[in-house]
């Protein structure tokens, strides 16, 4: 005969409260809604269902915070690093340098004398060349 490993279980608490209203269906018979800090029993269905929404009965406001924020950072997705590629352009210097080509187009220079000469401006202190 195989022998079957019993888990331990997640409560040390015959009562448990949510943390955050939520709405399962991973029960049978439908939809079931559960508001925050509802208590049910540990043995309950939908707390076996679900055992990361409950927290054991008497934890302090920290402790269903701390729950409730790790709720949160597992089902939120991976945030956008687009703003941090370094390839990206700066929008305030492509804007300077805009103007700066603009302005020597105009004067009839280079795009490259206008960049040299916002650089040195900028060591200089100044903003950018009158």
């Amino acid at each position: 005969m195989a022998s079957v490993m019993q888990r331990k279980p997640k409560f040390k608490t015959e009562l448990v409260t949510a943390v955050d209203s939520f709405v399962t269906s991973a029960l049978e018979g439908g939809p079931f809604p559960v508001a925050a800090y509802s208590r049910f029993r540990a043995d309950h269905p939908v707390v076996k269902a679900v055992p990361d929404f409950f927290i054991e009965d008497g934890a302090d406001y920290a402790e269903i915070a701390a729950q409730r924020t790790r709720l949160m950072m597992a089902s939120s997705p991976p945030p956008d690093r687009s703003c941090l590629n370094p390839g990206a352009p700066n929008l305030r210097r492509g804007r300077a340098s805009q103007r700066l080509q603009w302005r020597a187009s105009r004067q009839g220079r280079t795009g490259g004398e206008a960049e040299a000469r916002l650089v040195r401006a900028r060591r200089a202190g100044g903003s950018q060349p009158a």
